[in-house]
C-alpha cells in the first residue's frame, strides 16, 4: 500500500486501467466458453420441441400377407399451432397429394392410409398456422449386429406404435456363450433377450453380449457348476439350444416359509423360483427358459415349505425345465413340488452330464416321455381320466393324465316335453 501511495498520479491511472482492462478480459472469456454450450443446449431443447410439436399414432385396422390398412391420427400439442397442411406421401394406387385442414387449422387430423408390406417407411410433412414444418416418418426397424459373431437375425421393421419382438435366431461365435443384446456395441450385460419386445419407435441397432465360454464338461451340469454370472444365456449342446434363467444365490439359502429368497415370489409358504413376465408360456409364444437355480452353498427347505417355479396366470402350466444346483447341502424337510408347472414347449433330449470317455455319450433324459394316460368316454355318472404310464426306463418323464368325461343330462322340462311329444304323436298314429 505504501508503494502504491508513493507512486504518481498517471502511474496510478496506468494501473487502473490495467485492471479494468483484466477485468473486461476475464468477462469476455467466461461469456466466450459459457456461449457455445448454452448455444448447444438451446439447440437442442429447440429440436426436442420441435420433435414433440407433432405426434403421430398408426393403428392398424385390418392387414393381409400384402398390405396394412391404417388410421394415422397427427396431433398438434401447442393450441397456437395448429395443424393447416398435411403432404400425403404417395399411396398404393394415388398419387402424391396436400390435405388441407383450413386456414385457422386443426388440433387433430386423422387419415385412411394403405401401406404396402414392403414399404412401410414414409414420411408426412405437417405444417401448422404459424409455418413450422414437422416431417413425421411412419416406420422403425432393429438390425442386428452379432459383434464378432456370426449368424444374426436379419433387419426387421414396423409401423411405429407396433412393436418389435426380438428374434428367436441366437447368434454363434467359437468358445463364447450368447447372453442377449444390448443397444451398446461393448456393454457387459443384455438389455433384450429373445422374444423381449422393442416400442421405442426409433431406428437402433442391437450388438450381441458375449461371455467366454470356459465350461470343460460340455453339459446342463457343467455349465450350471462353471457359470457364476445371473443372466439368459443360450446354452448350446450337442447341437441342442438351451435358453436360461441363471439365479444364482451366494452362501447358504434357508427357504423358512416367512423370508423372501433372491429370485423366488414367495405366497403361503410356497416359493416360486422363477420370472413368469419371460420363463412361461405367453399368448403368442410357447415356454422357452429352463430356470436354473444355483446356490453356492447349502440349500434348506423347512417344514411345511415348498420350493417349485413360477407358473403362468393363463393356465399354460411352468418354465421349459427346472435345475437346482447346490454346491454345499441340500437338506429337505418339506417338499420340491413341480405339479400344475407342466410346459407347453418344444421337447428337447436333456444333456445332464458329458461322459468322461471322449466318445461323445451323454447322461441324458430323452425328449419323448412315457404314454399319456388313454382316453375314457362318458357316463351318467360320469368317469374320470387314466393315468399315464410312469417313466420307468431311460429316465423318460411320467405320461400326462387324460381328461375325465361326462354326460350332460338334459333338463328334466325338456325332457318332459320330449316325452309328451312322443306319446302324443303315437296316440295319433
Amino acid at each position: 500500500m505504501k508503494a502504491i501511495k508513493n507512486l504518481s498520479k498517471k502511474q496510478k491511472i496506468s494501473i487502473l486501467v490495467a485492471i479494468v482492462a483484466l477485468v473486461l478480459i476475464a468477462i469476455v472469456c467466461v461469456v466466450f466458453f459459457k456461449k457455445e454450450p448454452v448455444q448447444k443446449l438451446n439447440l437442442a431443447k429447440k429440436q426436442e420441441l420441435e420433435t414433440e410439436l407433432i405426434t403421430m399414432h398408426i393403428e392398424i385396422k385390418q392387414e393381409n400377407t400384402d398390405s396394412k390398412d391404417c388410421l394415422i391420427t397427427f396431433t398438434s400439442n401447442d393450441e397456437n399451432k395448429k395443424i393447416k397442411t398435411i403432404e400425403y406421401p404417395e399411396e398404393q394406387g394415388k398419387e402424391a397429394m396436400v390435405i388441407k385442414a383450413g386456414d385457422a387449422g386443426k388440433q387433430e387430423v386423422g387419415l385412411d392410409y394403405n401401406f404396402k408390406n414392403d414399404d412401410l417407411r414414409k414420411i408426412f410433412k405437417v405444417t401448422t398456422t404459424t409455418e413450422d414444418v414437422v416431417e413425421k416418418e411412419t416406420a422403425y426397424s432393429i438390425s442386428y449386429d452379432a459383434n464378432e459373431g456370426t449368424g444374426e437375425p436379419d433387419k426387421i421393421e414396423n409401423l411405429i406404435d407396433d412393436p418389435i419382438i426380438i428374434e428367436k435366431k441366437a447368434p454363434d461365435r467359437e468358445g463364447y456363450i450368447f447372453y442377449g443384446w444390448n443397444e451398446e456395441k461393448d456393454a457387459n450385460s443384455a438389455s433384450y433377450i429373445t422374444e423381449d419386445t422393442y416400442n421405442k419407435n426409433k431406428d437402433t441397432t442391437l450388438y450381441a453380449v458375449w461371455k467366454k465360454d470356459n465350461v470343460k464338461n460340455k453339459s446342463l451340469l457343467g455349465y450350471a457348476e462353471t457359470i457364476t454370472e445371473e443372466g439368459n444365456p443360450t446354452i448350446k449342446i450337442n447341437n441342442e439350444v438351451y435358453e436360461t434363467d441363471f439365479i444364482i444365490n451366494d452362501g447358504d439359502l434357508v427357504l423358512d416359509g416367512t423370508t423372501n429368497a433372491h429370485g423366488a415370489t414367495l405366497s403361503d409358504s410356497i416359493y416360486m423360483f422363477g420370472d413368469a413376465s419371460k420363463d412361461v408360456q405367453r399368448t403368442e409364444n410357447k415356454a422357452k427358459h429352463m430356470v436354473i437355480l444355483k446356490v453356492k452353498g447349502n440349500l434348506t427347505i423347512n417344514e411345511n415349505v415348498t420350493l417349485t417355479t413360477c407358473k403362468s396366470a393363463d393356465g399354460y402350466g411352468g418354465p421349459k425345465g427346472f435345475l437346482i444346483y447346490c454346491t454345499g447341502d441340500l437338506i429337505n424337510n418339506g417338499t420340491i413340488d413341480m405339479t400344475a408347472r407342466g410346459a407347453y414347449a418344444e421337447g428337447q433330449e436333456v444333456y445332464l452330464w458329458e461322459n468322461e470317455d471322449n466318445s461323445g455319450n451323454y447322461e441324458s433324459v430323452p425328449a419323448t416321455g412315457a404314454d399319456g394316460g388313454a382316453g375314457v368316454s362318458s357316463s351318467d355318472r360320469g368317469t374320470k381320466g387314466t393315468n399315464g404310464a410312469d417313466g420307468l426306463e431311460g429316465r423318460k418323464t411320467g405320461g400326462g393324465g387324460s381328461g375325465g368325461a361326462i354326460r350332460r343330462r338334459m333338463p328334466f322340462k325338456k325332457r318332459r316335453k320330449w316325452i309328451f311329444i312322443f306319446r302324443r304323436n303315437w296316440k295319433w298314429r
